[in-house]
């Protein structure tokens, strides 16, 4: 753990990149992984950054009302000797809760410049009738 992190920044942290340069294994965080999530009035749209991973990398899984976004590489070693080694292995989870009206049936994913964007349609809300009395 760095130093100056206070505390209790590991306990509610959600990322960590753990790589390993020379003899020793080195964790920090990667602040990269933003997300935003917005509603409109059809949908909501998540937009997660992942910069560096493809498609192939990342795993979506929706279970009840949760969004999980898996990525994981392994480090490429490439023959010679390294004078700066800062890449490493990449091992994210994030879990979103969604919105009850969230239609979980119709997730739909691309990325693009290293930010996943997913949109989600809502579910079709209660229908108003006006009952007549006979």
């Amino acid at each position: 753990m760095n130093s100056v992190e206070p505390w209790w920044f590991r306990s509610w942290y959600p990322f960590t990149v753990t790589t390993s340069g020379g003899n020793t294994p080195q964790e920090f965080r990667w602040a990269a992984n933003a997300a935003s999530m917005r509603e409109t009035p059809e949908t909501y749209v998540l937009e997660y950054d992942l910069p560096g991973l493809s498609r192939d990398d990342i795993e979506i899984k929706v279970d009840d009302r949760s969004l999980t976004i898996s990525a994981k590489t392994e480090r490429k070693v490439v023959e010679g000797k390294y004078l700066l080694d800062e890449r490493g292995t990449v091992d994210i989870t994030r879990t979103f809760t969604l919105p009850k009206d969230a239609d979980l049936t119709s997730v739909e994913a691309k990325t693009k410049d290293g930010v996943l964007t997913l949109v989600i349609r809502k579910l079709a809300g209660p229908v108003l009738r006006t009952i007549k009395i006979l």
